[in-house]
């Protein structure tokens, strides 16, 4: 949470923090709003099983 605190805080790098798992969805939702969290976390959900399933084809 520092490095967020200590950068300026535009949008775009409060998600890529998020994404990053550098900060939590409370904090998203600080900086954001409620409904862009809520967006950006189902998005980012979205992300990973997306990467999974590509990983499982990939097995094939």
């Amino acid at each position: 949470m520092d490095r967020t605190q200590n950068d300026s805080l535009n949008p775009e790098s409060v998600i890529e923090r998020y994404l990053d798992n550098e900060i939590e969805v409370e904090t998203l939702e600080t900086f954001l709003g409620f409904r862009a969290a809520e967006s950006i976390q189902a998005t980012a959900t979205l992300l990973a099983e997306g990467e999974d399933l590509a990983d499982d084809l990939a097995e094939l």
